[in-house]
């Protein structure tokens, strides 16, 4: 191997580098950077495709094409030389080189590496010796000696579709063309581009063209593997080569090849044949007859061949309308699953939550702590499941926020510790001390990779150990941005190296794998590395049978958050608001999830009515009146949206708000429910933070300054017993008076703070979607509501504080646009608190 010279870099690429707008993402150009040295090579003897001359100069149609990549890409390939087309195929596939400039996709090497967009296409063709019969097409060969080139696409196409031909392989496409002329060979099997060439170029009289196969030369970049990131980037500098350019490129060396090559002995004996032929013309004629007669059978096969084509179209296309009916079906299966799944995971959930709250034991609440995380990862699990059906039709997005990935981490070891245990093996976890502590990442899509890899490793590990580790590398000239590296390895069975690229092909798994004892569908992988890809990153794998694996995932230029993430996971006890007086009607019918809400709400203020279905609902919604309704969107007999449709048609029942509660995920079910008028959706299972959120929104909130009677009473009484005589009571109406005056001062200068200050730092968060800044208003809110001790407003920031955790932008839009009524709602009742007081000084 040598490293090609004579091929410098375009140096106006270089010079207009700046003028010209990058055609990659930043994420694209920072890999490129990171990997400087791409190795690229082809075929030394394929003109005039690709070809080394004397000075070791790489040349042709496709050296061309490299070259006009690396102007549109701004990047220097590093070029080498192999000796055979068949080392340049092994070097790729051992990672020896990184990039082929032109290969054909076969189905033997879809497996080896992977392809760019074709940006060639030529039929292959059969050439034969100027006397050969005409042959229309493979199936009129019989002992014909057919040569193709060792490791050629048409080698692949030949021995999968024609088994029974007698073929030679030779090394060059010239020694078998010079093969065909001495008479060594009856027809080699090539492209016309090439086949021309080599005619013209070697001076060769004696051949001809003598039909068509039904394959084609279809010619992409081939790339390594485990860079798929390189395909995209090559795809994106194809794009930009114009029409005018490939012809242009084609003509150099199409034409170069005959105008240069012009041999004037042949053109001698063309004349002299041309005679010959005038004299014998019967001769001819009979021979052009019956070479006429061949070539309409020909036609007509292919006449019968079209129809066939037409005609598998026509079933394609059934075929295709039938897989799209089953996809929506399967679509809709899944739905009505996560459905099912999701209403029990409501109560698991719900009331561990509840038990949070009556539970001091540090053991016991981290049992229940447990549970919330194994409930949270079956959640996880449910998302990946109608995932698929979005990744296979590419409508899957990746949603970013800041991440510990310490604390992800963390979490995944716990849930896995018991199954771990249970096979007594020994769990490692190694984390880097540089690893930051806020990432930018998808904790989901992240969290379910990680479940694959580990659920995987556990499966096929009988003794030994787990480990899982997680490390980062900065990025040189890169501020704020790592290369992201998760392990996971373990001592089990291990996977043969021949077997390591099909493990992540959908519906593939280890050959030899017993699927009875190990199970498994062939999914995970494929997902998992599907799922890296779309987050710039690539998964790879170091295993050998019987010395267990390791995979290891890079996910490249992850930014590094300033922002903590919000830790739902921190088991706390969550008060319901101050509600005033009011009636919440529930409609749903699973009773578990009716008496979950109802234990929510106890202690509030608020009456809770009970519907066992969407009829039910309407009839109480009509005889009760409620403030609000709680509806579940799937029921017997009648729906949530039926219900729901029939309470907005009703001229008395039209302003009541009514939530919907559902566990679907189909993608119109938002637009219907805007349709219908439904104030606001929860998916199940609901945290009490959320449902006490959402209700807040639609429901009055009691003023601070407004105590229960029961209460003062109470403060009354033991005010009577602690002082004993009338004089001391006496004494303490001054102190009265000026405690009054004090909280008169006190709530004036909240006041002032809410329409002054906070009042400007709304103003300039409310339509910034900044999640961060919206968290420290509420921190303020927050801290002036303990400091004044207003009830109210602690309810206010809590709410604020409970969106933020959950990431709901509309819920946060809605609640921080209520921040001016918010104050003047609090200024009233304070001015009638206040004037009430100053009559009693």
């Amino acid at each position: 191997m040598a490293v090609i010279a004579g091929f410098p870099a375009s140096a106006a690429a270089e010079a207009e580098e700046d003028e010209i707008p990058d055609i990659l993402t930043p994420f694209e150009r920072s890999w490129l950077k990171a990997h400087p040295n791409i190795r690229i090579a082809g075929d030394p003897h394929w003109p005039p495709f690709e070809m080394v001359d004397e000075e070791g100069n790489y040349q042709g149609i496709v050296a061309d094409y490299v070259q006009l990549l690396e102007e549109r890409l701004g990047y220097h390939f590093d070029r080498r030389v192999r000796s055979s087309w068949s080392d340049t195929l092994d070097a790729v596939a051992t990672n020896e080189l990184d990039v082929i400039a032109a290969v054909s996709v076969t189905p033997r090497r879809e497996g080896r590496m992977l392809f760019s967009e074709y940006y060639l296409s030529y039929p292959i063709v059969m050439a034969v010796r100027e006397e050969t019969r005409f042959i229309g097409s493979l199936e009129e060969l019989g002992d014909e000696r057919v040569a193709v080139v060792k490791d050629y696409a048409s080698q692949d196409f030949l021995l999968i579709s024609h088994p029974n031909l007698n073929l030679v392989f030779v090394d060059t496409l010239e020694e078998g063309l010079l093969g065909v002329s001495n008479g060594d060979i009856d027809i080699l099997i090539s492209n016309i581009p090439s086949i021309s060439y080599l005619v013209n170029h070697l001076g060769v009289s004696n051949i001809k063209l003598t039909g068509i196969t039904p394959y084609t030369n279809d010619i992409a970049f081939g790339v390594r593997a485990d860079w798929p990131i390189l395909t995209r980037i090559l795809d994106k500098g194809l794009e930009t080569i114009t029409p005018d350019e490939r012809e242009s490129i084609y003509k150099k060396w199409i034409t170069f090849s005959y105008e240069e090559e012009i041999d004037y002995t042949l053109v001698w004996r063309i004349t002299t044949v041309a005679i010959v032929v005038i004299i014998i013309f019967l001769y001819w004629n009979r021979k052009l007859s019956h070479e006429v007669a061949e070539r309409i059978r020909s036609e007509e096969a292919l006449r019968k061949s079209e129809e066939r084509l037409r005609a598998a179209m026509k079933q394609a296309e059934h075929l295709a309308q039938a897989a799209d009916s089953a996809n929506k079906a399967k679509s809709e299966f899944l739905a009505n699953m996560s459905h099912e799944i999701r209403t029990p995971m409501n109560a698991v959930i719900g009331y561990t939550e509840l038990l949070e709250g009556l539970v001091s034991g540090g053991k016991q609440k981290s049992y229940l702590d447990a549970i919330k995380k194994g409930s949270r990862a079956l959640l996880t699990i449910i998302n990946d499941i109608l995932d698929l059906s979005k990744i296979e039709s590419g409508k899957l997005r990746i949603e970013y926020a800041p991440v510990d990935p310490h604390r992800l981490l963390q979490d995944v070891a716990q849930i896995f510790s018991a199954r771990i245990a249970q096979k007594n093996l020994e769990l490692k976890i190694k984390l880097s001390d540089e690893l930051p502590h806020s990432l930018i990442l998808d904790e989901v899509r992240l969290r379910q990779i990680i479940f694959n890899l580990m659920g995987n490793a556990i499966k096929f590990t009988h003794a030994g150990y787990i480990e899982l580790s997680a490390s980062s590398t900065t990025l040189p000239g890169e501020e704020g941005f790592v290369e992201l590296i998760i392990g996971v390895e373990d001592s089990g069975i291990g996977i043969a190296v021949d077997q390591q690229a099909r493990i992540f092909n959908a519906f593939e798994q280890h050959e030899g794998q017993s699927s009875r004892q190990y199970g498994g569908t062939g999914l995970g992988l494929a997902i998992s590395k599907k799922l890296i890809e779309m987050m710039n990153g690539e998964i790879g794998i170091r295993s050998s049978l019987g010395h267990g694996s390791h995979f290891e995932i890079r996910l490249h230029h992850v930014a590094i958050s300033t922002r903590q993430e919000e830790l739902y996971g921190e088991a706390k006890s969550v008060k319901p608001p101050k509600f005033k007086p009011a009636k919440v009607l529930v409609v749903d019918d699973v009773d578990m999830n009716r008496q979950l809400i109802k234990e929510y709400f106890q202690g509030t203020n608020l009456t809770i009515i009970e519907a066992l279905d969407g009829r039910a609902g309407v009839n109480l919604a009509a005889s009760e009146r409620p403030d609000l309704i709680l509806m579940d969107l799937r029921m017997p007999d009648m729906d949530g949206y039926d219900a729901t449709r029939i309470i907005k048609e009703h001229d008395d029942l039209y302003e009541i708000p009514v939530i919907a509660l559902t566990g679907s995920t189909l993608a119109d079910e938002s637009r219907r429910m805007s349709m219908l008028g439904f104030a606001d959706a929860l998916r199940k299972p609901i945290e009490r933070a959320v449902l006490f959120g959402a209700v807040a929104k639609y429901l009055p909130l009691q003023s601070s300054a407004t105590k229960p009677k029961e209460k003062v009473k109470e403060k009354d009484e033991k005010t009577a017993q602690e002082k004993s005589t009338t004089d001391k009571e006496k004494s303490r109406k001054p102190d009265d008076k000026a405690n009054i005056e004090a909280r008169i001062v006190q709530k004036r200068m909240l006041l002032e703070e809410l329409r002054g200050g906070l009042w400007t730092e709304w103003e300039d968060l409310k339509d910034s979607g900044d999640l961060q800044r919206v968290q420290e208003f509420a921190e303020h809110i927050s801290d002036r509501a303990r400091e004044y001790g207003i009830e109210g407003l602690s309810e206010y920031a809590l709410t604020l504080q409970g969106l933020v955790a959950q990431f709901d932008l509309q819920g946060l839009q809605s609640q921080l646009s209520s921040y001016p009524s918010q104050v003047e709602m609090l200024a009233q009742e304070w001015s009638l608190c206040l004037n009430e007081a100053s009559m009693k000084i």
